[in-house]
Parts: structure tokens; sequence; C-alpha cells
């Protein structure tokens, strides 16, 4: 059995064809509508991360903390990403996605989903293991179930408190303090939704379009 990412990676290692697929990104971004705007707003700087339609690798969770899925911004697997700066005409690509907002002045520091075993990083990033919902810098919601995951944010000061407890006043967060609140998903998990996905809204008003 063979798919279809593993065989892009395996062709990918070779330079000349990874600088051929780049090269033809960059035509076909050239020639999308979206392109065209994002090339001329006022922005110093224009990151674009080639990630598949439905992969979350990445959420902001505090100013400078990340969790993000460590196979795509890592290591031999991780996803190109593309950085231009104001007054140039070509893309280049960066080592990581990291570097990349680094130079634009966002530096970001990863938690990583699932911890270091890629089993379980694998397991809870398809469980949303990346999603979060933000209430604040520095305090989210998420899946109970991604365990692994919770385990790391502790690393960095994040206290872990259910959402239960939270409304019964048993487990209390102070302004400044970094949290997770957990809540259980399993239905919302098996459909693919995350806590962050889950909250855009349904309906817009005619300012959206």
């Amino acid at each position: 059995m063979y798919f279809v990412r593993d065989l892009v990676t395996e062709v990918a290692d070779h330079p000349e064809v990874r600088d051929l697929l780049i090269g033809e990104t960059m035509d076909i971004a050239r020639s999308e509508p979206l392109a065209r705007e994002l090339h001329q707003m006022p922005a110093e700087t224009l990151v674009r991360w080639l990630i598949e339609w439905r992969e979350e690798p990445f959420t902001q969770v505090d100013r400078q903390l990340c969790v993000a899925y460590p196979p795509h911004v890592i290591g031999p697997e991780r996803l190109p990403v593309l950085l231009r700066r104001k007054g140039q005409a070509q893309l280049r690509e960066m080592p990581r996605v990291f570097a990349a907002l680094a130079e634009c002045g966002l530096p970001m520091e990863p938690i990583f989903c699932g911890g270091t075993k890629r089993a379980m990083q694998e397991r809870e990033q398809w469980a949303s293991g990346c999603n979060f919902l933000a209430l604040r810098p520095g305090a989210v919601a998420s899946y109970a179930r991604n365990e692994a995951t919770l385990r790391e944010m502790e690393r960095p000061g994040f206290t872990i408190g259910s959402g239960d407890a939270l409304l019964t006043g048993q487990h209390r967060i102070a302004d400044d303090e970094r949290a997770v609140i957990t809540f259980q998903g399993s239905e919302l998990v098996r459909g693919g939704g995350g806590p962050r996905c889950m909250t855009w809204p349904i309906e817009r008003d005619d300012a959206w379009g």
C-alpha cells in the first residue's frame, strides 16, 4: 500500500525536485487572486506555510508560546515555509516556521503535541491536539483526552483544570496565570472538529460577504 504523503516526501528528498516543487508553488501562488491581493497589501513580511487543507499543526497559546505538531515543524518531514520581505520580488524557503516567525518579529517557542513519542504525536494530532480556543493570552480551552499534550503544557507553567471544576468554583484561575480548561468531547473529535473551529460563527452579517 502506498500513501501520497510518503511518496511526495520521498520524491522531495531530491534537491532538484524540491526546488522544482517550490518554484511551481510560487508560480501558482502568483496566479491566484488571493495571492495577488496579499502581494499588494502594505505588510512588511508575508509568510506562506504550505499546509494540507485539513491539517492544523500549530496554535498560539500565549504571546510567545505555541502548541505544534512536531513532524510538520521540525525534522525531514517538516512542511515548507516560504517568506517574502517587502521590496523583495521572490519568496525564499526558510528552514523552519519558527525562523520565519522570528524574522517577522514574532518569536515562538513550541510545545510539542503528543510529547516526544511519534505514535502519541499522531494519535493526539488526529484528536485535534494542536487545536485550542484562546480565551486570553495564556488561558486556553482544550479536549481533556489529549493527555500527553497537556503534560507537555505543564512544563512552561500551565495549570490544567476541568471546565466542570471551574464552573463549580473548585478550580480558579488568576488573571496572570497560564491555564488550560479541559472538557470532554469524544463525539466532537470523531467528527474532526477542534475547540477553536467549534467556536467560529455559523452565520455572518452582510459585512463578511
